[in-house]
């Protein structure tokens, strides 16, 4: 599981990609490759799903592990919208202890708290 928090909701968005990348490394990743990233969901929470998916089929398919994310988050209709891009480099360049397999629905939370923005999650390893 991880907590990240942040001022704004994309800077949330950006510092749970890190949380995920850091559960699989604690080396500091180097902006070498930049993809793009996108989803849609009902709720904040879904979101994040959707989102850390996202960041998980990138490391199956591209073998990324992400260092910095750009998104714009929006809201319209009910409908929650995430665009923007994905920076990281090659996993197989660091060293890392096992890969996070995809996010789980226990505990998955997007909110406010004390003025800041708050997100957890589990994955699943």
């Amino acid at each position: 599981m991880f907590e990240a928090s942040a001022e704004t909701l994309e800077e949330l968005f950006s510092e749970s990609a890190r949380a995920l990348t850091h559960i699989m490394t604690d080396a500091v990743i180097v902006d070498r490759l930049t993809f793009p990233v996108s989803c849609t969901a009902s709720s904040l929470e879904m979101l994040l799903f959707s989102f850390l998916s996202e960041l998980i089929v990138l490391l199956d398919v591209e073998g990324l592990f992400v260092s910095s994310v750009a998104t714009h988050i929006s809201s319209s209709e009910g409908k929650w919208s995430l665009s923007g891009v994905v920076h990281g480099d090659v996993a197989s360049s660091y060293e890392h202890h096992g890969d996070v397999k995809a996010p789980t629905y226990h505990r998955l939370f997007v909110g406010q708290e004390n003025g800041l923005w708050i997100a957890r999650a589990t994955v699943d390893i």
